[in-house]
């Protein structure tokens, strides 16, 4: 398993629901329930951490009977021996159903767990991975900046010469290439796949991407267990069991020499020369489909709904040919020009599409040229490589030689014939969603993204022949993983760099620009010269990226520079030998006055001694001096100027040190550039070093409440209070002090003064001699999460600060749902102790029951939209109308969706702006159904009534089965006379007759989502509940709103904004003595600020203006 902390498995045994309640960085909260009795151990996942992890639990329990075959356990819980993977130890976590409590045999029903350990410093995923995970685990940072690694291409022997181009391309964009014959790597599946381990385990760096050449009878794939025929998703799982991947694969399957230089030039046009005469094409998509066979529903809709994302996204046409159409049309299309085909239905062949008639031959016919798409076909059975030639190989080897291309350059299919629309449908949607809203530009990560996607919707399902492990098997890339996918027209750089270097220069810097000459910030720079240099930078904010080097022989320099959207910039720079070229060639550093480590440390007074060479061929360098400077603050140069007297050709020379202080106030890894003037009777030349300095450096590991009793602060409690700091820098801190505050007013520190002594790098102290005490108000509502800073002083002036939260409290399932990322929370009838919980008070509207509502008349599968009378605020924006769906939701404003597929929320799937009592298949004109969908305003009470009444619910898609009829409504409360503390209007859910038992559906979604489907309130899914939510029943009610359950301030953290605009909101007043938020935007201007000071004296605002 690759290195995710908290990134849970469910269990096989399928026997428990689990659902992960909060992520920190050294906690996670769990809730879980059994679904069914269970006398067996058995995981519930892993943590990652250097040590055994701590747990605190609740129970549900109830006395069972002893029975002599079954073992009990002396604990409902263990951490098992750890795995080690690169270094990283993974502790399972096994819970015990059946065990020991006093005198009593007991058998668990639910579990609140609450897993503490220590988190590693730093976990760095490669890039391939990193843009995948970025949204899916919630407490890892990815680093859009993260540097290429390891790009593995494995060939038959005789295609190796014909992909040495795609070889070097990869080599100058930034990746460390190698080609691997066959004949290196052995010629079988295994063997290949033992390779692949080493690689990955040995290699510096290792490869992130494996690229396969040739179809599966010169290059084997895997044969897997039925029904997938071929596959090499495989090859990518390196470590543990599971099927999550380590690194990324495709396929260039290819029968020939011919096709391979086909699809090699493909790939290099693509990213490299993206076809400039039409510039129309990159803003169009085609999306083709069917609902065929006769039951199916879905197919259609989901290519409206990619279709709407692509348009929200910028293009300007994307069209659509849904069967009977003529597969001409499809044809049409594609010669017009089009960045993305996306197909499904719910049939395929390794031939083609047959919903409208697609196939193979039909690719004769196109004439696109060198506007080559990406194929999705999301069905079954036409990526099965392993018939020659499938339909994904046709595609890819299309064309009539490498100057005349047509066809696609890269195809996703499936390999097996059983694939099934509602896991298909989950992984378009993600595929799609990670382009073009979580920014995932490479081909192999969006693949991988869209089976993450399969993952989260199906977190019960864990069976091979259709679960989610099926699918990560089945759909395979034909193509290069890592292929920069374009979406919107390529922009040009303006490159400024130097065209000719001595060799021996040690510095080189690249200025990127936009056609506007503005500065482009976050472009891939990459340095290749053969055998010598290999180096790459991001440019910053000023477009400037800079490289320390070394230039030891006369070649080429080779300059790319690579950013998503922009055509790649190949430029170089000749390294020539010269007469004579005084440079850096090494250097010393001394400390006497510090601590003599030879490093450089805060406070300290260096000696550096600098080695000079003379990098030329034939003139002795004569009166060579050099001068220190530097533009670093924190650095005071004393001794600038040194004499080196002459230097032969080809020799070195020393001088005495040059000398400069170091501020205390220096931070561990601090980067120091000194700049080297160097003069002579021959000329003078400019060297660069970076130096980098050492410092203690903490972060905080965990916290603990010494209260004696269950180790949580209570609202009202007062608790000695610990925490334990480690030191991740290079210098050991000595008499480590700290002063703690709180971020919040509802806690109170009483002794906010802790020691830690001398902490060497790498330890970890706590201050268990000095404690911290704390006191928390009375009216804090449990789950409530408190931030804290502590303050960090140490001998030599050092300073630091650490932050961390605890959570007030126990939350059960009298305590308020949420927040989620805006500030909605949930309260059900049960939460009786909080104002917010509403009563059930059933508000019959059905004609046919003799209330006052309108009927819509939905067919199956329908939504109709309906005017407000008031305007509605809804994750702060106002909106007077609404969608209502026969499938159990309401969206606010207009939507055509209407799926019969529930997802979890947040998740690409569903429509915006969510409301969903009961999200499920439900059908108003089923033979059984005898209600209605109808709506109603209570102009007295003012509010907007929507009922499902009496409705069909439908079990089992593929083969629809009537089950219960359901009967529930929302209220949706009219803001202006149900004020909320940020406006926002309030809605209630209510229950009179309810059944949550469709488990082929995942049960019902019960929640609310944003716009964005990044901030939603998951209130159940997957019939899996956080332990605050009442389950659903009959006379249910439950209250969204944005009150707080109790009156101290919630900071929300918002996820990604969306580029341009952004908007924070911090509630309630008031703060005390100042607020500070940060944020960043993508550009400088001019930002407006607007807060409530307090909600009798009005509000301040101001606008200032705010550089990116």
């Amino acid at each position: 398993m690759i290195e995710l902390f908290c990134l849970y498995l469910i269990s096989s045994l399928n026997n428990f629901n689990l659902q992960i309640l909060e992520k920190t960085t050294n906690s996670i909260t769990l809730n879980l329930s059994l679904t069914k009795e269970s006398t067996e151990k058995f995981g519930i996942g892993f943590i990652i951490s250097p040590e055994p992890p701590h747990y605190h639990y609740q129970l549900k329990m109830c006395d069972t009977v002893e029975k002599a075959e079954e073992i009990y356990s002396n604990t409902p819980i263990e951490a098992g021996e750890p795995i080690t993977i690169k270094n990283y130890n993974l502790y399972p976590i096994f819970i015990h159903p059946r065990f020991v409590y006093g005198n009593k045999k007991i058998n668990i029903q639910n579990m609140s767990l609450k897993l503490t350990f220590t988190p590693y410093t730093n976990i760095n995923l490669p890039q391939s991975l990193g843009q995948v995970f970025q949204k899916i685990i919630l407490n890892y940072e990815y680093n859009p900046e993260t540097k290429p690694l390891g790009f593995l291409i494995i060939t038959p022997n005789s295609f190796y010469d014909a992909v040495l181009p795609l070889a070097d391309w990869k080599e100058k964009k930034g990746w460390k290439v190698t080609v691997s014959r066959l004949s290196e790597t052995g010629n079988t599946a295994q063997a290949i796949k033992n390779y692949i381990i080493n690689a990955y385990n040995t290699w510096d760096p290792p490869p992130e991407y494996v690229l396969l050449i040739g179809d599966e009878d010169s290059l084997p794939a895997y044969s897997y267990t039925a029904p997938v025929k071929t596959t090499d998703y495989p090859y990518t799982l390196i470590e543990g069991n599971d099927f999550l991947c380590e690194l990324l694969i495709g396929r260039l399957s290819v029968a020939n020499l011919s096709d391979l230089n086909k699809v090699v030039a493909k790939i290099l046009g693509y990213e490299k020369n993206p076809y400039p005469d039409d510039t129309l094409w990159f803003k169009r998509g085609l999306m083709v489909g069917a609902n065929m066979p006769t039951n199916m529903t879905t197919p259609i809709p989901t290519k409206r709904w990619v279709r709407e994302k692509l348009i929200e996204y910028g293009f300007s046409t994307v069209d659509t040919v849904f069967y009977p159409m003529a597969s001409s049309n499809i044809t049409s299309a594609i010669n017009q020009g089009v960045l993305f085909v996306n197909y499904r239905s719910g049939e395929g062949d390794p031939n083609g599409w047959p919903f409208p008639d697609y196939r193979n031959d039909s690719l004769y016919h196109l004439s696109n040229g060198w506007k080559l798409p990406i194929i999705t076909s999301i069905t079954c059975y036409t990526g099965e490589f392993s018939a020659e030639p499938c339909f994904g190989e046709a595609w890819l080897r299309a064309g009539t030689n490498p100057s005349t291309p047509r066809g696609a350059v890269g195809f996703i299919g499936a390999s097996a014939a059983s694939t099934s629309s509602r896991w298909n449908n989950s992984l378009d949607y993600g595929i799609y969603w990670g382009i073009l809203k979580e920014h995932i530009y490479n081909l192999g990560p969006a693949l991988y993204r869209g089976k993450m996607e399969v993952y989260l919707n199906f977190p019960d399902d864990t069976t091979w022949n259709s679960g989610s492990s099926f699918y990560f098997h089945t759909y395979n890339l034909l193509g290069d993983p890592s292929l920069d996918i374009w979406t919107g027209v390529p922009k040009n750089f303006v490159v400024n760099h130097q065209t000719s270097i001595p060799v021996g220069t040690n510095y080189f810097s690249v200025q990127v620009l936009n056609s506007s000459s503005q500065p482009v910030q976050g472009a891939m720079v990459s340095l290749y010269k053969k055998n010598d240099t290999k180096e790459v930078e991001f440019t910053d904010i000023n477009g400037w990226a800079s490289f320390q080097i070394r230039t030891s022989t006369p070649d080429t320099l080779f300059v790319t520079v690579t950013k998503h959207n922009f055509k790649p910039y190949c430029g170089y720079a000749m390294v020539n030998n010269s007469a004579v070229y005084v440079g850096y060639h090494s250097h010393t550093i001394a400390d006497p006055g510090g601590n003599n480590n030879g490093e450089i440390n805060p406070g300290e007074i260096i000696q550096l001694t600098i080695t000079l060479k003379n990098y030329g061929n034939s003139t002795t360098a004569t009166n060579v001096s050099a001068k220190l400077t530097t533009p670093d603050p924190l650095i005071t140069i004393t001794d600038s100027i040194k004499n080196y007297g002459s230097i032969a050709p080809g020799a070195t020379a020393n001088a005495g040190p040059f000398v400069f202080n170091v501020s205390q106030n220096i931070k561990n890894n601090h980067t120091i550039k000194l700049n080297l003037a160097i003069t002579s009777s021959q000329g003078n030349w400019n060297s660069v070093l970076y130096l980098v300095a050492k410092a203690p450096d903490f972060e905080f590991r965990r916290s603990q409440i010494l209260d004696g009793s269950n180790g949580i602060l209570e609202p009202g409690e007062t608790s000695d209070f610990t925490i334990t700091i480690k030191n991740n820098g290079g210098l050991i801190g000595t008499n480590i002090s700290g002063t703690l505050r709180s971020k919040n007013p509802g806690v109170v520190v009483v002794d906010s003064i802790g020691s830690f002594g001398s902490i060497a790098i790498g330890d970890s102290a706590t201050n268990s001699g000095n404690h911290f005490r704390i006191t928390a108000s009375s009216q804090l509502a449990p789950g409530h999460k408190i931030k804290f800073i502590t303050m960090l002083f140490g001998d030599n002036n050092f300073k630091d600060t650490v932050e961390f939260s605890i959570t007030i409290g126990v939350v059960n399932t009298n305590s308020p749902t949420g927040p989620d990322g805006y500030g909605y929370y949930a309260y059900d009838n049960t939460d009786t102790g909080y104002p917010e919980a509403p009563t059930y008070n059933w508000i019959e509207i059905d004609p046919a029951l003799g209330g006052p509502g309108t009927v819509l008349n939905l067919l199956n599968d329908e939504t109709k939209k309906v005017n407000l009378p008031f305007n509605f605020k809804y994750y702060g924006i106002n909106y007077n109308k609404i969608s209502i769906s026969s499938n159990g939701y309401i969206a606010m404003d207009s939507t055509w969706i209407a799926d019969m597929y529930n997802w979890h929320i947040p998740s690409a799937g569903g429509p915006p702006l969510l409301i969903a009592p009961f999200w499920d298949d439900l059908d108003p004109n089923a033979t059984d159904s005898s209600g209605n969908v109808c709506y109603y305003y209570d102009t007295g009470n003012r509010r907007f009534i929507i009922e499902w009444s009496r409705i069909q619910h439908i079990h089992n898609p593929t083969i629809p089965t009537p089950a219960e009829l359901q009967t529930f409504e929302i209220i949706l409360l009219d803001p202006a006379h149900y004020p909320s503390q940020t406006g926002d209007g309030e809605i209630i859910f209510q229950y009179k007759k309810i059944t949550n038992d469709d488990y082929w559906h995942n049960y019902a979604t019960v929640g609310i989502e944003d716009y964005h489907h990044i901030n939603g309130l998951e209130y159940s899914y997957a019939n899996i509940y956080p332990p605050s939510a009442a389950p659903l029943a009959n006379n249910r009610a439950i209250k969204f709103t944005t009150d707080q359950p109790d009156p101290f301030p919630g900071i929300k953290e918002l996820n990604e904004w969306e580029a341009g605009s952004g908007k924070l909101e911090v509630y309630p007043n008031p703060f005390r003595n100042h607020l500070s938020i940060k944020f960043q935007i993508p550009k400088q201007k001019v930002v407006s600020s607007q807060y409530p000071v307090a909600s009798k004296y009005g509000v301040a605002s101001s606008q200032y203006p705010v550089a990116s």
